[in-house]
């Protein structure tokens, strides 16, 4: 697909309440735009809801990697070896 230079605006509306609304706008090429534009067209999508669902699968995603990453990490230090401070030492030569 060849990209070119030419940007367009999406502009998302989100509501949230009766009194509370937000704008988000969005850069994208002529050809990024047709790719979402049809790809919302062909399985009956909202623009807005489908974008601002993209962006907080994104963030979900985010914290699961990171929270996944502790998890190992604490397992990790629960099943590896541990060394006395004496073996600490004597290990790196000291």
């Amino acid at each position: 697909m060849q990209l070119t230079n030419s940007l367009k605006y999406v502009i998302l509306v989100i509501r949230k309440g009766a009194n509370t609304m937000a704008t988000i706008s969005l850069r994208v090429n002529d050809d990024e735009l047709r790719l979402i534009q049809a790809y919302i067209t062909a399985n009956n999508l909202n623009m807005s809801a489908f974008i601002r669902e993209a962006a907080l699968d994104k963030i979900e995603d985010d914290f699961n990697l990171d929270k996944e990453r502790i998890i190992r990490a604490r397992d990790a230090a629960h099943t590896g070896k541990k060394y006395t401070f004496d073996e600490a030492w004597a290990e790196v030569g000291v």
